[in-house]
């Protein structure tokens, strides 16, 4: 949970799949993440 918490507050460090050409599609685009971190820690 840690390493969460630091990805959504200090890195930005998403790994999201928003091209078409990758493997798994637009499945995990940075708004889906951005969205876990206001879930879990607030705006």
């Amino acid at each position: 949970r840690l390493w969460l918490y630091q990805t959504c507050t200090e890195y930005g460090y998403y790994q999201t799949t928003s091209s078409p050409k990758s493997m798994f599609g637009s499945l995990f685009p940075v708004e889906f993440f951005i969205q876990i971190c206001k879930d879990l820690y607030g705006e």
